[in-house]
């Protein structure tokens, strides 16, 4: 073919054009080859730290895809998978979480909250921040094994005017539940009724993780099963919002009064005995009121 038409200054561009080509391609192979030495050297020592770090247990530490499990109890285990986009590291890695015991909301906020840590990381290593962060995570909300009961909780038994607070870091809601053991710490209820509120939510949660001691003979295999949400279903359905509101069922009339009760001879207001002293204290402070009333007397003899 004949180029004989084409000028020397345009022959000149397109060697330029090709020249330009060929160095930004050949920057580009040489940066591809420096990640993939550090994404190499990036796994070597996930493979190295991964098991180290308390809780862990390496599955698989490849170019695919990195895998691991975590465990902190036998109800707070969870499986980390990270896969590695084209462009990572200035891509972030991507995250699945999967578990046997948590439940699948919780974990779909995990990997978002994980997605978000990868994407603060871009340019940098993310395989050990991201493990890091799932394990920091359970261990500072202890709260997370019973995340559904929770949520059923507050949806279902929680209204207008009840207040609801969360502890993790003494894993407390509303009642004191590590390992199901029942508290109540604070009630304005009858000493007889709070031990009886107390001592029957000692025992549903005990029939949940306990077999019963003489089961029937054609019944099931016992399994566990998770006990914070009936024994909130009995405390707060059974008897904070039922005994207020229950009759005699002699004369009929409500037991628990609505107004605070007045003295008829003072016309002082009646505190509920969670507020009274023991008798030994009432004792001492009257002693010494009275000693108190003789010596202002004595004074008074005195003086007169």
């Amino acid at each position: 073919m004949d180029q004989s038409w084409v000028s020397d200054d345009e022959h000149r561009v397109v060697e330029l054009i090709i020249q330009s080509w060929l160095t930004d391609y050949a920057s580009r192979q040489k940066a591809t080859s420096m990640s993939g030495a550090d994404f190499e050297a990036e796994l070597a020592e996930a493979k190295d730290t991964i098991p180290t770090i308390e809780g862990f247990t390496l599955v698989t530490c490849v170019a695919a895809q990195v895998r691991a499990s975590y465990r902190k109890t036998d109800q707070k285990q969870v499986n980390v998978i990270l896969q590695f986009p084209e462009g990572y590291p200035e891509e972030p890695v991507v995250s699945q979480l999967t578990s046997k015991t948590l439940a699948e909301k919780l974990l779909s906020g995990m990997v978002k909250m994980c997605d978000e840590e990868a994407r603060s990381l871009v340019g940098q290593r993310q395989i050990l921040p991201v493990m890091r962060f799932v394990r920091n995570f359970i261990i500072s909300n202890p709260l997370c094994v019973c995340s559904e009961e929770i949520a059923a909780i507050k949806r279902d038994l929680i209204k207008e005017n009840d207040k609801l607070k969360l502890k993790q870091d003494t894993s407390q809601y509303q009642i004191y539940t590590p390992h199901n053991n029942i508290e109540v710490a604070e009630s304005n209820f009858p000493d007889l009724l709070k031990k009886f509120f107390v001592g029957q939510a000692v025992e549903l949660a005990r029939r949940c993780v306990q077999p019963p001691p003489k089961p029937k003979p054609k019944a099931p295999p016992f399994k566990p099963r998770p006990s914070l949400l009936e024994v909130c279903q009995f405390l707060v359905q059974d008897c904070v919002k039922r005994y207020p509101g229950e009759n005699c069922p002699v004369c009929r009339e409500r037991v628990m009064l609505r107004d605070p009760e007045f003295c008829p001879d003072c016309g002082k207001q009646i505190f509920h005995d969670k507020w009274k002293v023991s008798p030994e204290l009432a004792e001492a402070r009257w002693a010494a009121k009275q000693a108190r009333q003789r010596e202002l007397a004595e004074v008074a003899d005195f003086l007169s």
